[in-house]
């Protein structure tokens, strides 16, 4: 299991770095509730949180990001078919230099096949809650400082 969930985090930070929307959303369940500072977005479906990653993601380069990459620092114990991860997340840069963005909280659940995100809380990163790509924010709905 552990594996599986590993191969999923780095899928995603895959998915991030390429620009691959469809790759990343292929790993959510939908609906996808995001949570950051008070406030919840639901993606209610792969094109909305596509659009919103891509809005993230193209600020995100703008400031000189070129690599993501996240570590799991804690993976709870799996109950019905749910598991939480938490994920801290880096930015290598065009500079050279490597930035610690944060720390996101994953839920994941697993019915009839792999394990899929189907809830992001932002514990110390900003979040694409809005889709506003000027706003500084954290993975996926617009995240990574």
């Amino acid at each position: 299991m552990a594996s599986e969930v590993h191969a999923l985090v780095r899928r995603l930070a895959g998915s991030l770095t390429s620009g691959d929307m469809v790759g990343m959303a292929r790993l959510h369940r939908f609906p996808c509730p995001f949570h950051a500072y008070g406030r919840t977005e639901v993606y209610a479906d792969p094109a909305a949180l596509m659009r919103g990653v891509a809005l993230w993601r193209e600020e995100r380069w703008r400031k000189g990001t070129r690599q993501i990459e996240g570590r799991i620092t804690a993976l709870d114990l799996p109950r019905s078919q749910r598991l939480r991860v938490w994920v801290h997340w880096t930015h290598a840069m065009a500079d050279g230099s490597v930035r610690e963005v944060g720390t996101d909280l994953l839920f994941l659940t697993r019915i009839e096949g792999p394990w899929l995100i189907e809830m992001v809380d932002f514990l110390t990163l900003p979040a694409p809650l809005d889709g506003a790509a000027g706003a500084d924010m954290g993975y996926a709905v617009a995240a990574a400082g």
